[in-house]
């Protein structure tokens, strides 16, 4: 079974292959209940909601991001056997690509 670990690697690498940004980056703590199965997780949603909640975030603040508005949560399961915090924070220098921690 995959450990908290393995799930964040795997999540860092779904995000770091689909997501193109270079004006911020993202770090984010899994929590997994280790029975958990990857196959349960659909990749292409996940990053696609995480793209979504960027996007959104970022427009709505036209300054800096700002706490608060600047995390948020990702729960799969009936009984949340796999959540993930994300803390979203603007890039001071826009090269490179989306950095996630």
């Amino acid at each position: 079974m995959p450990s908290q670990q393995d799930w964040h690697d795997k999540l860092r690498d779904a995000l770091n292959d689909r997501i193109e940004r270079r004006d911020v980056q993202l770090a984010f703590h899994v929590k997994a209940d280790p029975s958990f199965p990857f196959e349960e997780l659909d990749e292409e949603e996940f990053a696609d909601w995480v793209e979504d909640w960027i996007g959104f975030t970022v427009a709505s603040t036209a300054g800096p991001v700002m706490p608060g508005t600047s995390e948020t949560e990702w729960v799969i399961g009936d009984n949340a056997e796999l959540t993930v915090r994300m803390l979203l924070q603007k890039r001071p220098d826009a090269s490179g690509s989306l950095v996630v921690e």
